[in-house]
């Protein structure tokens, strides 16, 4: 569990996400609503803003949790939220790197990966 004060002097407590938490998202998500699959999944992690707990929004649409926050609470949150459970850009070097190395890629970039051979 983590905790963190927001501008506005909110306090919140989320946890890290799940896959499940993501699939469960995404399954649901409506690309038409107005907000982002990662905002959905920021508040689907978030348990405690100023020590009441958040599943009361869970009845409802729980994005409208955010309705009342300021604009930069949540973006403060969103950004907090992002850059602990999302891949960095060394991370994602290190993932393209190692995924080069499995396919048989070195040094340039435009040579075709080799394709995987399966067995008959």
């Amino acid at each position: 569990m983590y905790n963190i004060k927001l501008p506005s002097g909110k306090d919140i407590s989320f946890r890290a996400p799940s896959f499940k938490d993501r699939r469960d998202i995404l399954r649901e998500f409506d690309k038409t609503a107005g907000y982002l699959a990662e905002d959905l999944l920021a508040v689907k992690c978030l348990t405690h803003v100023d020590n009441i707990a958040v599943e009361q929004y869970w009845e409802a649409e729980p994005i409208t949790i955010f309705d009342s926050w300021d604009l930069r609470d949540q973006s403060f949150y969103m950004e907090v939220f992002m850059n602990m459970f999302s891949l960095d850009e060394k991370a994602r070097k290190a993932a393209e790197d190692q995924a080069k190395k499995l396919m048989g890629v070195t040094g340039d970039t435009t040579q075709k990966p080799k394709a995987a051979k399966l067995p008959a």
